[in-house]
C-alpha cells in the first residue's frame, strides 16, 4: 500500500531531524487508516466513509 510506505518513510525522516518525537509519540505517529478521494466529493461521502471505518482495528 502507497500511503502506508509513505508513512513509514516520513516518520523515519521526522525521527532523524526531531530526535524528541520518540518520547511524544511512542511506537505511532500516524493513524492505521488511510483516505484516498479525489477533488469534489461531497461533504457527505466523506461522511459516509467516517461511518463505515472500522475504529476497532488493534495496532
Amino acid at each position: 500500500m502507497f500511503a502506508k510506505k509513505i508513512k513509514g518513510l516520513s516518520i523515519r525522516i521526522l525521527r532523524l531531524h526531531f530526535p524528541h518525537l520518540k518520547e511524544w509519540c511512542k511506537d505511532h505517529l500516524w493513524a492505521p487508516g488511510c483516505y484516498h478521494g479525489s477533488v469534489g466529493q461531497g461533504w457527505e461521502v466523506v461522511e459516509k466513509y467516517i461511518s463505515n471505518t472500522d475504529c476497532t482495528t488493534k495496532r
